[in-house]
């Protein structure tokens, strides 16, 4: 494995074509077509749902953190009608957590 901050930087672009494609699949697709059928509050709070589920097995405060940060994420995708906002912040708090347990 690569070491040092080469490695680190490989590492957080692979997570960023990751996040890519999760953001696009709970707030791009799953989000916007659900929302076309049952309106932005329900689609939100399944695409919530499901993104929480998602994090089962994690630590319990982060698949709490996981739905209340799924829908905020949903709202900011829906108001900005991208899910580029969701990706951005995903990849942030990775890459921050990251950082921060390699700095500890």
């Amino acid at each position: 494995a690569k070491k040092g901050i080469q490695g680190f930087i490989v590492a957080e672009l692979s997570f960023g074509i990751f996040f890519i494609f999760w953001e696009f699949f709970f707030r791009g697709y799953m989000l916007f077509s659900l929302e076309k059928r049952t309106g932005f509050f329900i689609a939100n709070g399944i695409q919530a749902v499901a993104f929480a589920f998602m994090h089962l097995g994690k630590p319990e405060l982060e698949v709490y953190s996981a739905l209340v940060g799924g829908l905020i994420v949903g709202w900011l995708a829906w108001r900005s009608k991208s899910f580029l906002p969701a990706f951005f912040i995903h990849w942030a708090i990775q890459s921050s957590m990251d950082l921060f347990a390699i700095l500890k």
